[in-house]
């Protein structure tokens, strides 16, 4: 098992085992996630190396109870290929047709009792990936990682609903907010 911080990642990273990834929280402990995985494959054109883009949220992101919020992404820490744009904050783009991973870490601070769904939809409507998690006086606690087949200019987006009967903050100060994605090939 590899230990490593998710900021430490980088295209010489090749990863093949279940990662242990540790998340400052600029407290003086560290948040702990583990099950994430991202392999290292050619890039697009057959260029080689990694095409990846490497996307955060720092700012506090509230959603009413029985909402659902696509996530705004406000912190780009790296992006090969021109898969994000800021002007459309919530989409990642397809820059080329074939299988693309991903790999998707959200904490809310507070305990909550209820139900709260993760979701990545395909432009605008298509649901793609769910993960629904039941809560009863627990924190809301996403770490969720795949692979997607899509064409060239599709886009996903990353959002979450909530049903726990208050407002659901996803915030840094816990475990920042990340999104992580990664061109494998046609």
């Amino acid at each position: 098992m590899a230990n490593v911080k998710i900021n430490d990642l980088s295209p010489a990273s090749a990863v093949t085992d279940e990662m242990q990834f540790e998340v400052d929280t600029g407290g003086t402990t560290s948040e702990k996630v583990t099950g994430l995985q991202i392999k290292t494959y050619a890039a697009a054109g057959g260029g080689g190396g990694l095409s990846l883009a490497h996307l955060e949220r720092s700012a506090d992101l509230a959603i009413a109870a029985s909402g659902f919020e696509y996530i705004p992404w406000d912190v780009e820490v790296k992006d090969d290929n021109a898969y994000w744009n800021s002007g459309a904050p919530t989409q990642i783009i397809a820059t080329a047709a074939g299988y693309y991973s991903y790999s998707f870490v959200v904490r809310e601070a507070g305990v909550r009792t209820g139900m709260a769904l993760f979701a990545i939809n395909k432009n605008g409507s298509a649901s793609l990936v769910e993960d629904t998690k039941y809560l009863s006086g627990e924190t809301i606690n996403f770490a969720v990682s795949g692979h997607l087949l899509l064409e060239a200019d599709d886009y996903i987006e990353v959002g979450l609903a909530n049903f726990t009967g208050s407002t659901l903050t996803i915030t840094d100060g816990v475990i920042v907010p990340t999104f992580i994605w990664q061109y494998l090939g046609a």
